[in-house]
């Protein structure tokens, strides 16, 4: 839909990280962002204080603040990646579509908002922490020469630090990982109740306050919009653990009854005129 003389778009875009259970802006400039000092956001209600949401308009721009974003992200090298995500990643872009009647005789009736908004979710992968530390301390190296292109020496004290940290972040990961899990299996069974006043109900007794992911992916998974996962797995025997749990993961997804949720304020007589 093109914009008007009465008809305008706002669209923004913004992008946060899970990191060990706190939430963190990546969309903050290059020049500005330091991973060891940056801010901590809070939640406020269903939303994230303080987080930016940057005016785009068009996919260049889209992809400049995603390249951005990405490049903020928290990675470590393990025995499984060599630049493994080490959090949950969350991209939002909003629209707002405003709507003005200058001739409406009340003020509520002279601006009409209608906001949708679109969010791609970034999954950290459970983690074995066998297999993620399945390293030695030449492996490490070698990974870090890969990954800056010099050579990094890693002493004992550092390599400890290093396990301690990655257990630290794979502990997280699946606590999150599981919450989320048993949401959505909440869910999926909650929207086959026929009854809708009961379901309603049962709905708001899901623990998404369990954790910062599902706080923020509640309005994603409620059953209230269309919800698509793809989900990334190896053709790899090794994996199979791996493959096996993220498949019956997208299957509980799968489950969920959805249907998108269209909630706008009714024309006037005098706005469709």
């Amino acid at each position: 839909e093109a914009e008007s003389e009465t008809t305008s778009f706002k669209i923004t875009a913004s992008m946060l990280e899970i990191y060990n259970g706190k939430i963190y802006d990546l969309l903050i400039k290059p020049e500005e962002y330091n991973i060891k000092t940056r801010p901590e956001l809070e939640m406020q209600m269903d939303d994230v204080k303080g987080l930016l949401q940057l005016p785009v308009k068009t996919e260049d721009e889209v992809c400049d603040l995603l390249v951005r974003g990405f490049g903020n992200q928290t990675k470590a090298p393990t025995g499984l990646n060599v630049d493994s995500s080490r959090g949950h990643t969350i991209f939002t872009i909003k629209m707002d579509k405003i709507v003005i009647n200058p001739k409406a005789r009340k003020k509520s009736e002279k601006e009409q908002v209608i906001a949708s908004a679109m969010k791609l979710v970034d999954l950290a992968g459970s983690e074995r922490t066998e297999k993620v530390l399945e390293i030695t301390k030449e492996q490490l190296e070698a990974l870090l020469f890969k990954k800056y292109g010099k050579e990094i020496k890693v002493s004992d004290k550092k390599f400890q630090l290093y396990k301690e940290e990655r257990t630290v972040e794979g502990r997280s990961i699946n606590n999150s990982l599981t919450t989320l899990g048993n949401c959505v299996k909440s869910v999926a069974k909650i929207s086959n109740i026929a009854d809708l006043a009961q379901r309603k109900t049962k709905m708001g007794q899901i623990a998404w306050r369990s954790s910062a992911l599902t706080r923020l992916l509640k309005t994603a998974l409620n059953g209230k919009c269309k919800t698509i996962m793809i989900a990334a797995v190896s053709p790899s025997l090794t994996e199979y653990p791996e493959t096996l749990s993220t498949m019956r993961y997208a299957n509980q997804i799968k489950e969920i009854k959805s249907a998108a949720v269209k909630k706008e304020v009714a024309l006037t007589e005098a706005q469709k005129n």
